[in-house]
Parts: C-alpha cells; structure tokens; sequence
C-alpha cells in the first residue's frame, strides 16, 4: 500500500511539476497584444495618458537619457495634432514567461499638414503580481524613412540558453550581467571596436538615429568605419527570473553633438547556448525630451495604420 501511495505521489508531483512550466505561447501572445493594445491606447487617448497606464512603478524610459517613468510623465505633454502609433515586428520572451521585450515600427502624424515622423521602438516588459503587463524599459530612435512593414507574422522566440527553466539564484546572475555590461561600456571609450563587438551576438541587431537599422556583420561594419571613442556610462538594467534575458541602460558622452550632450543607450542581452551573455539589440536614442514632430519635410506615402 505504501508503495502505491509514493508511486500515486510522484506521478502528481511530475504532473504539477509540469503544471508549473509557464506556458512561453501564452506569455509570448499576451507581451505582443500588450504593445499592440499600448499603441491603439495611444491613437484613442494620446501617448501620455496611454504610457501612465501601462509603465510599471519602476519604468525607465530614454528622452534621451535614462529618466523615472514617472518624473518623465510629469513633464510630457501630447500635442492635439500629433497622432503617435506603433506595431510590434518582433518580439521574445524569458523561459519563466515573465520577462519579454518587443521591437517595432513607429509613426507620429501632424493631423493638420499630414507631415510624418519615423522611427523605431523598443520596450522591455515585465508580468506583473496581478497577471498585467506593464513596460519597465522604453526606447526608440528616429530613421530617416520608413521601414516596410512586416510580411511574416510574429513567431514566437526564446533565449537559446534553457538552462535557467529551474531555480536560478536570481541576484548573483544579474550582477554578473550588470558586470558584463559595466565591461562592455568601458570598451566604448577605446581606441577601436573590436572589444565592444565582441559582447554582441553574431546577428545581433544595431539601431542608431538617422541610421537604417542593421544585422550582424553589416552592423559590425558600419560600427567599426564610423568608431569614436566615447565616455559612456551604466544607469542600471533588470532580468528576467529564468535569468536568461535582461536590459540594461545608460548614458553616452557626445561631446560634438550640436543640439544635445548626451544620448541614452538600451540593451538588450540574452544567454547563449554555451551559457553567455551576448547582446541581440543595441540600441542609442536619440529622441527628444518631449514628444514632437521634426520640421517640414516631403511628405512620403502614409503606412498602414497599426491593428
């Protein structure tokens, strides 16, 4: 008898066991519809107040350096005839299916000469104790056009590391990440880039304002024909539980940039295979403060609205 009771108790305790692995489509779906839904947010009630409901407590936002989600609402004021939408095209979360960040598209109209604003965002998520997804990291960058919009859907991505499915000594891993970029940005202020590249992944993923976005070893290229060595500056970063993807974020010197001094930069790291840590978007904002529409320019063809 006792040996069917612990044969019934380890057939349940394996079926809670897998009960408790986080179901990563659900999380995955749910991150993507969360910015989809932010975006209508924005069109019907305009980006302040759409950013005041979704930005978690502790929320960083880059305009342009890394500012308190909350102190930056206090001071962002919308333009009535300024439309600002976005649509995600890629997307990724964490094995523990808390963590995730979405990349996309981004659109501002000026309703009343029909002039756009282009761009590229980028936002880190997190699940919240009530089962909500609220933005914890926020970022974009100016293009100089638009990108087509995506042909496939988004599909659903993890890290490639799977070791972080079980119980992850949370805080050591992030100091090791936050060490990781520490190390990263000294390597910026050297004389040239191979350092710096060699923290990012093989099809990692530049983004730069007025620059077309780029992959791999067309990125790493451009990096390196354009490298100046800069000061830069870590603000801070957060992880994902699985301890398998994590943002990081903070400041750059532009000491010869005519109309500002510094820039913000967000990272985007994930774990390798082999265990890593390896940067899959490297992104340096250079947004405005405040929510705005550049100077006339020829207005090109309007893209499909969002949803």
């Amino acid at each position: 008898m006792k040996k069917v009771v612990l044969a019934l108790m380890l057939v349940l305790t394996g079926r809670l066991a897998v009960a408790a692995q986080p179901d990563l489509k659900t999380s995955f779906d749910a991150v993507v519809e969360a910015e989809r839904a932010f975006s209508r947010a924005s069109v019907e009630t305009g980006m302040s107040v759409a950013f005041s409901k979704i930005l978690a407590p502790d929320a960083v936002v880059m305009r342009p350096t890394p500012q308190a989600g909350a102190k930056w609402l206090q001071v962002n004021h919308d333009s009535p005839v300024i439309r600002i939408s976005w649509e995600p095209d890629d997307a990724s979360v964490a094995h523990s299916g808390e963590f995730g960040w979405v990349l996309g598209r981004w659109m501002a109209e000026k309703l009343d000469t029909k002039q756009y604003k282009y761009g590229h965002f980028l936002t880190a998520w997190r699940k919240q104790p009530d089962g909500s997804w609220k933005v914890i990291g926020d970022t974009a960058v100016v293009s100089s056009q638009p990108d087509p919009a995506a042909t496939e859907p988004i599909a659903l991505q993890t890290p490639a590391f799977t070791g972080g499915k079980g119980k992850t000594d949370v805080a050591a891993v992030r100091n090791a990440l936050l060490e990781q970029d520490r190390k990263l940005t000294a390597s910026a202020g050297k004389s040239d880039a191979t350092e710096y590249l060699s923290f990012l992944a093989p099809d990692a993923l530049v983004l730069r304002t007025r620059k077309d976005p780029q992959h791999g070893q067309a990125a790493f290229d451009t990096l390196k024909a354009s490298w100046t060595p800069l000061p830069w500056h870590q603000g801070g970063g957060e992880m994902s539980n699985a301890g398998d993807m994590a943002f990081t974020y903070g400041v750059r010197e532009d000491p010869d940039t005519p109309d500002r001094t510094e820039s913000g930069y967000m990272r985007i790291w994930e774990r390798q295979k082999d265990g890593s840590w390896k940067v899959v978007i490297d992104l340096v904002n250079g947004l405005p403060p405040h929510t705005g529409i550049p100077p006339a320019t020829p207005t090109p063809e309007a893209p499909k609205q969002p949803g």
